[in-house]
C-alpha cells in the first residue's frame, strides 16, 4: 500500500505533462536566392527546434538527382551524384546545431531552380523544404561562403542557430526528477510510519507492564488488610 500513492502520483505528473508529438520538429527554409553564374552559394535549410542530426541521414535533390547524401555522419558518395562531388559541400560542425545547409560552388546557368533538403526519419509530419535559387546575370549576389573542404573546415560564414533542448530530453529529466522526489518522499513516510509504530507500541508495553504493578500492589494490601481484621477478631475472642 506504501507503493501504490507513490507510483500513482508520478502516474498522475505524467499524464500533466505536454505530449511530444510528430510535430516537434520543423524544417525552414529560405526566400529565394538569387545569384550569378560562377557564385558560391549556401542553400540554406536548419532543424527547428535545433539539435543534432549528425546520426540522421539527410539528402539534397536536385531535378530528380540525389546531389548530396550524408549518412553515417559522413557524406555518401555512393548515393551522391558524382556530377556534383567536387561542388557541394556541407559544414559537419553545424549539423550539431541542426543546420543542414548545403554549400554549392562555381554556379552555371543549369543550377537554376527548386532544390529540396530532405531529413526522413525526422520526427515531423513535413520532412523536406524546398530552396529557390535563381540565376540572374544582373542580380543581386548570393550568400557566397568559402564551402570549404567538405569535412566541416569550413571558415565561412555560419548560419546554424545556436544549440537548443529538444522538447522529450526536458518531459524526461522532468521525470526522472519527480521520481526521485517520490521515492525520497516513499522511503521518509515508510521510516516515520515504523518509529511512530514503534514509539506506541512500546507505550502500550509500558502502559500495561504498570498496571499489572498496580494490580500486585492492590492485592498485596487487600491481604494485608484481611490478616489484621483476623487477629482483632482474635483478639477479641481471647477478651
Amino acid at each position: 500500500m506504501t507503493i501504490f500513492f507513490p507510483v500513482l502520483l508520478v502516474f498522475l505528473m505524467i499524464s500533466q505533462l505536454p505530449a511530444v508529438n510528430q510535430d516537434q520538429y520543423k524544417l525552414v527554409g529560405h526566400e529565394p536566392i538569387l545569384a550569378k553564374v560562377g557564385d558560391d552559394v549556401i542553400l540554406p535549410c536548419h532543424v527547428e527546434p535545433p539539435f543534432d542530426v549528425n546520426d540522421l541521414t539527410i539528402e539534397w535533390r536536385f531535378k530528380g538527382k540525389k546531389i548530396y547524401v550524408h549518412r553515417s555522419q559522413k557524406r555518401d558518395d555512393t548515393t551522391s551524384d558524382p556530377e556534383y562531388k567536387n561542388r557541394t559541400f556541407m559544414v559537419h560542425k553545424n549539423l550539431t546545431h541542426g543546420d543542414i545547409s548545403l554549400s554549392l560552388t562555381n554556379l552555371v546557368k543549369e543550377d537554376d531552380g527548386n532544390y529540396t533538403c530532405l531529413v526522413p526519419k525526422l520526427e515531423s509530419q513535413v520532412k523536406k523544404r524546398n530552396v529557390t535559387l535563381k540565376i540572374d546575370e544582373n542580380g543581386a549576389k548570393g550568400n557566397i561562403t568559402d564551402p570549404g573542404d567538405g569535412n566541416g573546415d569550413n571558415n565561412g560564414r555560419d548560419i546554424g542557430l545556436g544549440v537548443g533542448i529538444p522538447v522529450s530530453i526536458v518531459i524526461i529529466i522532468v521525470i526522472i526528477i519527480v521520481i526521485i522526489i517520490v521515492i525520497i518522499i516513499a522511503v521518509l513516510y515508510y521510516l516515520l510510519r515504523n518509529q511512530i509504530f514503534s514509539c506506541l507500541s512500546n507505550n502500550k508495553s509500558r502502559h500495561e507492564q504498570g498496571r499489572n504493578d498496580g494490580d500486585r500492589r492492590g492485592n498485596g494490601n487487600q491481604g494485608d488488610e484481611a490478616e489484621a481484621l483476623q487477629d482483632i477478631g482474635q483478639q477479641n475472642q481471647s477478651g
